[in-house]
């Protein structure tokens, strides 16, 4: 079995969902391809619509700033022959920076050998600086990103009057103490800024983990990281806590990637 796809883009203004006329619209077009299956459809409420099933999963993704995304699917079933059968996936992203933009996606598709079924969140995430209406929202929130953090042009190759011809790379970064970790459209963090240095980072950290954590926390998970091993955990705990030197600190990370090279 194939995947088979159909993919909406809605436009409402900042922070607000679609109008009702549009989801009415997208969710019978949904309803009449849930029509063609009887096993793993979504997961909708006997009284209620599929129109209202696409508004309870763009309340999931709706926001006022930066990249959303959810999915709600038929699941699977273990001990099945899931080689035959698929399950129905809605899943939607939503990018917010001048309006917001929502891309809605349903299909079909394959199970896991195991029965589950896949998380495509990802794939969507990935895809959107390919739809045109969500790739000019990624460009306004990568701009606001670096005129208001210019080390990040490091990461990005840039230069400091450079500006990038499309969307390269960051929605929004976390700042915690004295260091700021951006976040790129899968809302992951791979780099680190100490001071106005960056340094990748080994694992790769949602952006709700590194806001979340204990300082506590996040120094114990800072401190498994290559590129930060030469700094002390004091010196490191200062910095998640505000208190250090990020200039001195990004002297020695530096010091110490030189005698590696």
């Amino acid at each position: 079995m194939g995947r088979r796809k159909a993919e909406w883009t809605l436009l409402a203004p900042l922070g607000e969902l679609p109008e009702g006329r549009v989801l009415e619209e997208v969710g019978r077009s949904i309803e009449r391809r849930e029509r063609l299956h009887r096993e793993r459809t979504l997961p909708k409420r006997a009284s209620q619509s599929h129109a209202d099933l696409l508004r309870e999963v763009l309340e999931k993704v709706r926001g006022a700033e930066g990249v959303l995304a959810f999915q709600v699917d038929g699941g699977g079933t273990l001990g099945r022959r899931v080689g035959e059968r698929g399950s129905s996936v809605l899943v939607a992203a939503g990018a917010h920076a001048e309006r917001s933009v929502y891309v809605v996606r349903y299909e079909r598709a394959r199970l896991h050998e195991s029965g589950a079924g896949f998380n495509f969140t990802w794939e969507l995430r990935g895809e959107l600086c390919e739809n045109p209406e969500a790739r000019k929202e990624l460009e306004v929130l990568e701009g606001r990103v670096l005129r208001r953090f210019p080390a990040l042009r490091e990461v990005l190759g840039l230069g400091e009057m450079e500006d990038p011809p499309t969307f390269t790379g960051f929605v929004g970064a976390v700042e915690r103490g004295c260091l700021l970790f951006p976040v790129n459209v899968f809302g992951e963090c791979r780099w680190v800024l100490v001071g106005t240095v960056s340094f990748p980072l080994q694992t790769a950290y949602s952006e709700k983990g590194i806001k979340g954590l204990e300082d506590e926390a996040l120094v114990r998970l800072l401190r498994h990281e290559p590129s930060l091993e030469p700094l002390s955990p004091e010196v490191l705990a200062a910095l998640v806590r505000g208190r250090g030197g990020p200039n001195e600190a990004a002297r020695i990370l530096a010091m110490a990637r030189l005698r590696g090279l």
